[in-house]
Formats: C-alpha cells, structure tokens, sequence
C-alpha cells in the first residue's frame, strides 16, 4: 500500500500530455488514465493486464507504477518491454517498488521498531501477492536493459515513524528493444522464516518465449 509521500512524488510525474497510472486502484495521480485489471478500481478507466495494454507503440508521454511492477507474476523484463512499447521516444517511465536491500541496512535498534519483522510488507498478509523482488541497482539494470536512460534512481523515506523505504526509479525512454530475455529465478528468505521464489535480475539471463500473462496489480 502506497503513503501520501509516494503518492505526491509520483504525481509530479504526471504533467503535460497523455500518460498512463498503471495498477491504479482507487488512486489517481494527477490527470492520468488509471489502468488496473480489476473491475472494482475506483480509479481505473481501463480495465485490463498492464503486461498486454491495449494500445498502439509510441502513444503516451509518461507511465507511473506505484507498487504495481512487484505483482507481476510473469518476468517484470516483459512487463516493462510492454510500458516501453506504448511510449513515446522521450518518455518517461517512474516506478515505486519495495526495496528488498533494506532489510539488510537495519540497526537491531530499528529492527525493534518493526516488531522484530524485517520485511513489514511481506509479513504482514502481503506475501503471496509479491512476486518479484528488486534492489536498487537491479531496478536501474532492469530499465537501461529495456531502452531508458535513468534520470532518477533513489531509495524513499516513506514513514516518518519507522524505517521502511521503497525504491524510486524514473527513466526516459531512448528506444524500444524488442527483446525477450528472462531474468533467472532466485529465492529470497525474508525476516519472518518464510521463503518465496521470486524473479530477479543478476547474473546470466536466458533467453525464453514471453508466457501467457497472469498478473496481479496492487
């Protein structure tokens, strides 16, 4: 779930032309179209997969993703392929995930503050709806992987009462790739004990044919 911070920097991203929230929910972000694949999103004016948007290449100005990208269960190299398809050259992408470096960064004084739960955001019910993990170079990878040039790479505060920062990338698109490479899979083993199979980018990639979507926004 996104904080007001989160809202209001990605909001800045929303000006001038036509742009695209993606994974909207109930949020609109300045005058963005709201896209989500559930028909019950206050926000949304298109209801569909994000990973297959229904739309020609080169048509919007920007795309935000708030806490949208982490829900994909199919590889996020896709699913930024396709944001990058449909937006002009010059564009720009900005995308909020959970920063899976983090954890690794606390004091055991902040620890105590999170209840002892390094991974506030899995341990807390939100487990099995993310499906991928990124750090800060892997998101910046990820991006300059798919034909952006990063202008904009930095972890975020978002809670003033406890440590828990989210990562914030912006890109400005140079060129669409095309490609269909995979990241390899590794498991990440939280704080609490539980282990999950997630996507990340590191090390060789494979190449592979795109699956079938199945994904879940926010």
């Amino acid at each position: 779930m996104s904080t007001k911070k989160e809202r209001e920097i990605m909001a800045a991203y929303c000006v001038g032309g036509n742009g695209l929230n993606i994974g909207c929910k109930d949020t609109q972000l300045g005058d963005s179209i709201g896209v989500d694949i559930s028909a019950g999103a206050k926000a949304a004016r298109v209801i569909c997969d994000a990973s297959r948007l229904p739309f020609p290449e080169n048509k919007f100005d920007y795309i935000v993703a708030l806490h949208s990208l982490e829900h994909f269960r199919i590889s996020a190299r896709f699913v930024v392929d396709e944001w990058c398809r449909v937006l002009k050259v010059g564009g720009v992408l900005a995308v909020n995930v959970p920063d899976c470096d983090y954890a690794t960064l606390l004091t055991a004084e902040e620890v105590k503050l999170l209840d002892g739960r390094r991974w506030p955001w899995i341990s807390n019910g939100h487990r099995d709806q993310h499906w991928q993990g990124f750090t800060k170079t892997t998101l910046e990878i990820l991006f300059r992987a798919e034909g952006f040039d990063v202008i904009r790479s930095e972890r975020i505060d978002r809670r003033p009462d406890r440590p828990e920062p989210t990562l914030l990338c912006v890109g400005r698109k140079v060129e669409w790739k095309r490609d269909s490479l995979l990241y390899p899979v590794v498991q990440f083993t939280y704080g609490n004990g539980n282990t999950q199979t997630g996507q990340q980018l590191g090390g060789a990639t494979a190449a592979a044919t795109k699956p079938s979507a199945d994904t879940e926004t926010r």
